[in-house]
């Protein structure tokens, strides 16, 4: 994955970065480390990436930390660290490109879209590459709107991206907002 593909581009005047502990490698099953610019969520005592049509309410309860800002650090057999934006519910803003940036390349098509409750589109399971398939919005993943985890705020039908709010049951934090 290229660095940034989920920027984390408003919200409150800090957004709070943390360093939380990544498994090693071979027992995470990651391809490689996290990196600057990909979801993570938690996973036991360590964070790993989203997968797609995360994050939810039923298979991500609570758990979306945010998008990490540094590269991981974990290598084969050794547990690392890796710091993350992590995301305060509709108050974190991320932008993204639209997983089909011809459904929102017209301002009509874009406000079609705004307000809907979406994921991301990534990889399916952790063995999956970033690097081949990088994250997006999902705008057409609209399916159940009491169960994703982000919602459509404004895009840019220019570059093809949207900007999203995180919904608070889908964080790790949210339980407590």
């Amino acid at each position: 994955m290229a660095k940034g593909d989920i920027s984390v581009v408003g919200g409150a005047s800090v957004t709070p970065v943390l360093q939380f502990n990544v498994d090693d490698l071979d027992t995470s099953t990651l391809v490689s480390n996290i990196k600057p610019g990909e979801p993570c969520k938690r996973s036991t005592d360590f964070a790993t990436l989203l997968l797609t049509g995360e994050p939810t309410y039923t298979t991500t309860v609570a758990t979306f930390i945010g998008i990490a800002t540094s590269e991981g650090t974990a290598t084969d057999t050794a547990d690392g660290t890796v710091d993350i934006a992590t995301v305060v519910p509709y108050i974190t803003r991320l932008r993204a490109k639209a997983t089909t940036p011809a459904n929102i390349d017209t301002a009509a098509k874009l406000l079609a879209f705004n307000f809907n409750a979406v994921s991301f589109d990534g990889i399916s399971a952790l063995t999956g590459s970033t690097v081949t398939t990088p994250y997006t919005i999902d705008e057409d993943q609209t399916d159940d709107p009491n169960d994703t985890g982000l919602v459509i705020l404004d895009g840019d039908i220019s570059k093809g991206t949207l900007d999203v709010f995180v919904k608070p049951l889908s964080t790790l934090f949210g339980n407590s907002v």
